[in-house]
C-alpha cells in the first residue's frame, strides 16, 4: 500500500502538482530557459464541524481575535525592554517598513558587518551597515525592490544572493560588500502562492557545504488535506533548482530554520492550528529528520509530548496518527514563533576573543527564539524573544530572554527574526514597530 508520503513525493516529482511561476521575464537557473505561467492546484478544504473551541479538559472557551494594533508611538529607546542581568538592549535601526528576516552578509567582520533585511510589505531588500563598532546601523541602502512579498535570504559563495519571495525562489549575482544589485534577477524555482493566515512567507537556508538548499512552504488553510505537497512542508533542492524532493511533510507553518552548532542537525520551528483553544496544540521547535511526518493536519503534540489525533482529521487517518514524529520540544501555543537562530560555541572552539564581548559560556550552543505573538488567544501570549538552553544536544528548557513588547495587555512592538552578529550580540527585528533591536552582553 502506498503511504502518505510517498504518494506525496510521487506527485511532486512527476510534476502533477507544482506551484506557478510569477516572473515570465526571468530565466531557469538550472536551463536558462523561459518558465511559463500556469494555475496552481487549489487545496482541498474540508468545512469546519464545529464552532466550539475546546481545553484539552474538554471545557469550552471563547477564542477572541486581536488584530495588530500598531506600535503606539513606537519605543524610541529600549527602556521598556526587560532583559536578563548583565545584558542590555539597544535599538540597532528604525524607520523601517515591516522588517521580518534578517541576515549578516558574508565578509562581515565584529566591527564592520552588512545586515541583510527583508522588508516584505515593501518588496524589497534592504542592506544595513554597522561600520564603526558602535552597535547601530550607520548607512541604509536599497539591495533589489519591486519583489513579491520577499521573507528568506541566502548567500552562495558562487557569488549569490538568494531571495524568497513567496511564489518563487530568485538569485542576484553578489560580491562581499555590494550594497545593491549587481545584475538582474535569475529564477532558482517556482513556489506555491501565498497561504492562510500569514502562512505566505518562504525561508531559505543552505546546508553547511552550501551543495543544497532548503526552503519552507506553510499551509494553505488552518487545517485541511492539502492537494499540493509542496505545502506545509521543508523542500531540498540544488542550488540550480534542479533536484527538488521533499525533506519532511507535516509541518504546518514552519517558519525559521538553522543548524545547530557543530552538527548537521536541521532545526526548525513550526506555528500549529487554530480554533482549539488557548492552549492547544502547542508551537514547537524541533530537529528536522529526512523523510520525517510532524502530523499536520491528522496529529498535533500536546504540551507533554504526547501525539494525539485531530479532531477533524486524525479518526480517519489512524495510519498517519500512528506514524507522526512528535517534535523534539512543544512551547506556548499561539506564541507564533518565527525566528530561530543558534548561539556559536565561541568559546568552547576558539573561534572569538576579547575586546568582543561574547554571551557568556552558559548561553554558547543555545536556541534564541523570536515569538511574534497571539492573534486570536483570550489571552494574549508571545511578543517577546526566549531562549531555549540545550544540555548534551536536547534542549531542556524555555525561559524569557527579552519582554516588555507586552505590558498590561497592550503590544508595543512583535518580533520576527533573530540572528548572532559578528559581534557577539544577537540582532532581533520588529516589524510592527519597524525597528532592529541589538541584545549585547556587558558583564
Amino acid at each position: 500500500m502506498t503511504t502518505h508520503r510517498a504518494l506525496l513525493a510521487a506527485l511532486f516529482s512527476s510534476g502533477i502538482l507544482m506551484g506557478c511561476a510569477q516572473h515570465q521575464n526571468l530565466t531557469t537557473a538550472s536551463s536558462g530557459t523561459a518558465i511559463a505561467q500556469a494555475k496552481p492546484v487549489r487545496s482541498i478544504r474540508r468545512p469546519a464541524k464545529r464552532r466550539t473551541h475546546f481545553l484539552e479538559t474538554g471545557r469550552t472557551t471563547t477564542s477572541t481575535i486581536f488584530r495588530s494594533e500598531g506600535v503606539p508611538n513606537g519605543f524610541t529607546d529600549a527602556s521598556g525592554l526587560t532583559v536578563p542581568r548583565g545584558f542590555r538592549v539597544n535599538l540597532f535601526a528604525e524607520g523601517l517598513t515591516n522588517p521580518r528576516r534578517i541576515y549578516i552578509a558574508p565578509g562581515s567582520t565584529p566591527q564592520r558587518y552588512d545586515v541583510f533585511v527583508s522588508e516584505s510589505k515593501a518588496n524589497r531588500i534592504r542592506v544595513l551597515r554597522e561600520q564603526n563598532g558602535d552597535g547601530h546601523a550607520d548607512a541604509k541602502f536599497v539591495f533589489a525592490q519591486g519583489l513579491q512579498e520577499p521573507y528568506g535570504i541566502a548567500f552562495h559563495p558562487a557569488g549569490w544572493l538568494y531571495v524568497g519571495n513567496t511564489s518563487t525562489i530568485i538569485r542576484f549575482p553578489y560580491r562581499a560588500g555590494a550594497t545593491s544589485a549587481l545584475g538582474r534577477p535569475q529564477l532558482v524555482s517556482p513556489l506555491t502562492k501565498g497561504g492562510y493566515n500569514q502562512h505566505w512567507t518562504r525561508n531559505l537556508l543552505f546546508s553547511r557545504d552550501h551543495s543544497k538548499l532548503y526552503v519552507t512552504v506553510g499551509s494553505s488553510c488552518n487545517t485541511c488535506e492539502e492537494s499540493d505537497p509542496q505545502r506545509a512542508a521543508i523542500s531540498v533542492m540544488n542550488p540550480d533548482g534542479s533536484g527538488r524532493r521533499l525533506f519532511a511533510t507535516g509541518l504546518r507553518n514552519p517558519v525559521g530554520m538553522a543548524w545547530r552548532p557543530d552538527t548537521n542537525e536541521l532545526w526548525t520551528v513550526v506555528n500549529e492550528r487554530d480554533y482549539l483553544g488557548n492552549d492547544v496544540p502547542p508551537d514547537y521547535l524541533t530537529s528536522v529528520r529526512d523523510g520525517a511526518f510532524y502530523g499536520w493536519p491528522y496529529a498535533y503534540t500536546d504540551i507533554a509530548g504526547r501525539v494525539n489525533p485531530d479532531p477533524d482529521f486524525g479518526p480517519d487517518h489512524q495510519w498517519q496518527v500512528q506514524h507522526t514524529t512528535a517534535p523534539t520540544i512543544p512551547v506556548q501555543a499561539h506564541s507564533a514563533a518565527l525566528g530561530l537562530a543558534f548561539y556559536p560555541n565561541y568559546t568552547k572552539n576558539r573561534l572569538m576573543r576579547p575586546p568582543i564581548r561574547l554571551f557568556p559560556d552558559a548561553y554558547q550552543g543555545d536556541a534564541f527564539l523570536a515569538y511574534h505573538g497571539s492573534w486570536n488567544r483570550s489571552k494574549k501570549t508571545g511578543y517577546k524573544i526566549v531562549r531555549v538552553h540545550f544540555q548534551s544536544g536536547r534542549p531542556v528548557s524555555v525561559t524569557d530572554f527579552v519582554t516588555g513588547f507586552l505590558e498590561r495587555g497592550r503590544v508595543w512592538g512583535r518580533p520576527v527574526d533573530v540572528q548572532i552578529a559578528p559581534d557577539g550580540s544577537l540582532l532581533f527585528s520588529d516589524d510592527d514597530g519597524g525597528k532592529i533591536w541589538r541584545a549585547s552582553y556587558t558583564g
